[in-house]
């Protein structure tokens, strides 16, 4: 959790835009299913959001930044499955508003709530049901909202209350989800104009929406290796995994490190490892397997992978080469290989 308190004015909005969402109580009459976006003006970020709870689940607004953020929440509906359930939870990107009796809050969620100055008036057919946030990043531990969350947050719930009003009173508003032909979404766009946020709904391309993490590691791309020779013969498995025990540095948030490692898909040694934590960005990982790719000076000519961000990057830095790549549900030499490590692995 960040050590800066959230400013009392930031979280005064925060629980007015909340608690109107409980009232409205939008999982009533909303699908998962039925996403829209809130495009933050003041950084261009994206949060993609979607109401879950009509099936009898939690009641949750779950929020997810960002083009990579769709993409998990597209996995999500799509009803991707995790072999190991903490895979689910520390591979999650999102913010996440719980609607819950006051009684289940914790010690933190009423100091947070009181600090907001805020008091709720309730209609008296309305369930009591109090909002509570969560931010979930990847290689982390659930944790309370930070500064910086809480102002994207913000803003996000007040476009957010706007959209589940118009999708409450026409169905027709919010497209239903369908992982193959779904390919605009419903969003609120904000742009500046002196000084004031002009606000407006937009059908936004999804396919315009840019990946910063891929242009990031494009522009990251050091070395062309078409002049290495490729091996007819040899096949590598490339793994990206999180170590199952979860580590703090003077007692921040806990995290979970990963590996990396490159199999002889044929002999089953390891080529190639390195540990990195989990605010080491991609590029730097990139850069490990390029450096092992030189000091190589050859390469195989099919690689498997279950991770996508590896494939992702080997075909960034492939692309000149006639390397196979190919997407595999699991890699047993790889997990046998972790299995020898003194902390057992996410897999």
């Amino acid at each position: 959790m960040d050590s800066e308190e959230i400013p009392s004015e930031v979280l005064a909005d925060l629980y007015r835009s909340a608690f109107e969402i409980s009232e409205l109580a939008p999982w009533k009459w909303m699908y998962s299913i039925q996403i829209f976006g809130v495009i933050e003006p003041r950084t261009g970020l994206i949060g993609f959001c979607s109401v879950m709870g009509k099936n009898k689940e939690k009641k949750v607004l779950c929020v997810y930044p960002g083009i990579r953020g769709y993409h998990t929440l597209k996995d999500i509906l799509a009803g991707k499955q995790y072999v190991d359930p903490l895979e689910a939870l520390i591979s999650q990107d999102c913010i996440i508003v719980s609607f819950i009796d006051r009684k289940k809050m914790n010690r933190y969620d009423r100091v947070l709530l009181r600090k907001s100055h805020i008091k709720r008036k309730l209609k008296s057919n309305v369930k009591k049901l109090y909002p509570i946030f969560r931010t979930y990043t990847p290689g982390y531990l659930p944790d309370y909202l930070n500064i910086k969350d809480s102002i994207f947050l913000k803003t996000i719930l007040e476009q957010a209350l706007i959209i589940i009003k118009k999708a409450r009173d026409s169905v027709s508003v919010l497209d239903v989800f369908n992982p193959k032909t779904f390919t605009n979404i419903h969003c609120r766009y904000g742009k500046e104009k002196n000084g004031t946020i002009m606000w407006e709904d937009r059908s936004i391309d999804i396919a315009t929406i840019t990946d910063e993490i891929q242009t990031a590691l494009m522009a990251a791309k050091t070395t062309n290796l078409k002049k290495y020779k490729i091996n007819k013969n040899d096949v590598w498995d490339i793994g990206l995994n999180y170590l199952n025990h979860p580590i703090t540095t003077d007692g921040e948030r806990h995290y979970f490190p990963r590996i990396l490692t490159v199999v002889d898909g044929n002999s089953g040694q390891i080529l190639h490892s390195e540990l990195f934590g989990p605010d080491d960005q991609l590029k730097k990982i990139m850069m490990s397997l390029e450096i092992f790719f030189i000091k190589t000076a050859n390469l195989p000519a099919k690689i498997f992978s279950e991770n996508e961000d590896i494939l992702k990057i080997m075909n960034i830095i492939l692309v000149e080469t006639k390397v196979e790549l190919f997407f595999s549900n699991r890699l047993p030499l790889i997990d046998q290989n972790l299995e020898n490590f003194p902390f057992p692995f996410v897999k």
